[in-house]
């Protein structure tokens, strides 16, 4: 039993070992060996302590309700196994609660069982079942504060319960059905609107197996409808060919607006932009082959932009590889102008950037040449010891501060105070005990910041946007490329770190230390004075980060999101 694990670790292990024929290794049990950390209010698990017996006692520490509902799921285990049990029979109410906490258990267990197989290291479908594991403590429900204008905002963050929407307000066709869903993005701008990103699984006949990108667009009720009569009368209501669910549809009696991948009525053209073959004669001639162009988007977010990746397999030239982007403004031009400037005045130094092929400006639509190689954050998640990248890739951005004209757009002192203002009211919403010290972050910030000469800057540098193939770097996605203070990378790029090792606690001190490594070296090769900015910019990067914890619901995101936002004061307190 646990109680003799957490009582007697080494003799409960070498049992185990014995049980399974693996040889006995002593130094499991030194897992908390120079980790242990005494900053109180530290969970055990965050605190790295030992087996210590008593840190945890259900039976006492657990509320009367929350007692009542674990024994009427699993009172008659207890009592098999010879524990006590602290309630008597449960009320009505327990047993109904108790039986919507085993219905998302079993949903779960069939989702994992479907999942099996399948790539390893992705999250399982409907993650939402995790907030079930955390539910027998805090009913799932009480993760989202109530918004009085939009009040299905809780159902759209329920798996479970969209799952059941889908099934009855998209008929599939051709013998499929809607099998499970996992909720992917939020976008929220509390008592206005919110739209939540899924991804659904759908099983055909054969049982083959796709996945499906479906879009919930939540509007006050009112506001819902006048929407939806304008998507009625000029989106499609009929499958596009081999599609097998309807593009959108109304959900009346929750007023929530279904849309399904391509359809999206802020991307209008990624329907023509799956069918490259229909754009020929818009694509540069110098690269046109005789085989058809086939695409498939690789990464979508719902209202915002899509990336495709777009192919022409030609047998005696060998292939083509381009990566579209579809934009929802004039971003993409922008975008295209900026990879021009910065093609020719980097000059082959430190960073290299995408190729950008041709700016589709009737589709909003920006065509690069494929980067080949391995992401940073990838290399991180894998090479032991990754310092001395971190050092190249610390040199590089350098020298991209230093030595790239700032481009005319500017991104000022009042532009980042408005962006930490909004992470920090997103984060003050949905973990409102964290109100007081994200005020105290955001006033640090504010205080911190200052107007200085603007260098050329990513904007939003992340592990994801860094590509290593041999000895070249390419940085990608410059959308948010401006003049702006030149450590607002540094803090972006740290920040994402730190997301990582909240995420991966097991490889969190190489990390960390990773961290370090490009920091020293970074400012190692700028001017002293920008070091003294960082963690003003590291603070208000962690807001953004925390943020994301929600927007993309991480499972454990409100734990993340309090480790996160307590770095974010720790590093303005030193």
């Amino acid at each position: 039993r646990y109680e003799d694990l957490v009582a007697r670790p080494r003799e409960t292990v070498e049992i185990l070992c014995r049980f399974l024929e693996l040889p006995f290794a002593p130094d499991t049990l030194d897992y908390h060996v120079g980790r242990q950390r005494n900053e109180p209010g530290l969970s055990a698990k965050k605190a790295w302590l030992p087996p210590t017996p008593g840190l945890r006692e259900w039976m006492t520490q657990m509320s009367e309700r929350d007692a009542a509902v674990l024994e009427a799921l699993a009172g008659d285990l207890l009592t098999s196994l010879g524990y006590e049990r602290a309630t008597g029979v449960p009320s009505p109410a327990i047993r109904v609660l108790a039986q919507r906490y085993q219905n998302r258990w079993e949903a779960e267990l069939q989702l994992r069982r479907a999942k099996r197989g399948q790539t390893a290291g992705r999250r399982p479908l409907m993650t939402g079942a995790a907030a079930f594991m955390d539910g027998l403590v805090r009913d799932a429900a009480t993760l989202v504060p109530e918004d009085l204008v939009l009040p299905h905002l809780a159902e759209a963050l329920d798996p479970v319960a969209m799952l059941a929407l889908f099934r009855r307000n998209l008929a599939p066709t051709g013998g499929f059905g809607i099998e499970a869903c996992m909720v992917d993005r939020i976008r929220y701008r509390r008592g206005a609107r919110a739209v939540v990103q899924y991804t659904a699984r759908l099983v055909g006949p054969s049982g083959e197996q796709r996945e499906q990108w479906i879009t919930a667009l939540l509007y006050p009720r009112e506001r819902a409808r006048q929407v939806w009569g304008k998507l009625e009368t000029s989106m499609p209501t009929i499958a596009a060919p081999g599609a097998v669910l309807p593009p959108v549809a109304f959900a009346s009696d929750s007023s929530l607006i279904l849309q399904v991948f391509p359809l999206d009525r802020r991307l209008p053209s990624l329907p023509a932009l799956l069918n490259p073959e229909r754009l020929k004669s818009v694509l540069p001639r110098s690269r046109a082959g005789a085989n058809a162009w086939t695409a498939e988007a690789v990464r979508y977010r719902a209202g915002l932009g899509c990336a495709l990746r777009w192919r022409l397999d030609a047998p005696s030239n060998g292939s083509d590889t381009w990566y579209v982007k579809a934009y929802r403004d004039l971003q993409g031009a922008r975008t295209h102008r900026a990879l021009l400037t910065l093609g020719s005045a980097l000059g082959g130094r430190g960073f290299t950037v995408p190729e950008p092929v041709a700016y589709l400006e009737d589709h909003r639509a920006l065509i690069q040449d494929e980067v080949t190689g391995r992401s940073l954050a990838d290399v991180l998640l894998a090479q032991d010891e990754a310092a001395p990248v971190m050092e190249r890739v610390a040199e590089a951005l350098a020298a991209f501060h230093r030595e790239v004209p700032a481009p005319a757009r500017r991104r000022t002192k009042s532009d980042e105070l408005d962006d930490v203002r909004r992470a920090a009211a997103l984060v003050t919403w949905v973990r409102p005990a964290l109100t007081d010290t994200v005020r105290g972050v955001v006033a640090c910030v504010a205080e911190g910041l200052d107007d200085v000469e603007p260098a050329a800057t990513h904007g939003d540098l992340k592990p994801d946007h860094i590509v290593l193939s041999g000895d070249s770097l390419t940085v990608l996605d410059l959308d948010w490329f401006a003049g702006s203070d030149p450590v607002t990378d540094v803090g972006s790029l740290i920040a994402r770190l730190t997301g990582m090792a909240q995420r991966r606690p097991s490889l969190a001190p190489r990390i960390e230390g990773v961290g370090r490594a490009f920091a020293e070296a970074y400012f190692a090769r700028v001017p002293s004075a920008w070091q003294r900015r960082f963690p003003t910019h590291y603070a208000r990067a962690l807001l953004h980060e925390a943020g994301g914890c929600f927007r993309h619901q991480l499972p454990d995101w409100p734990d993340l999101m309090d480790a996160i936002v307590q770095r974010a004061m720790e590093v303005l307190s030193r």
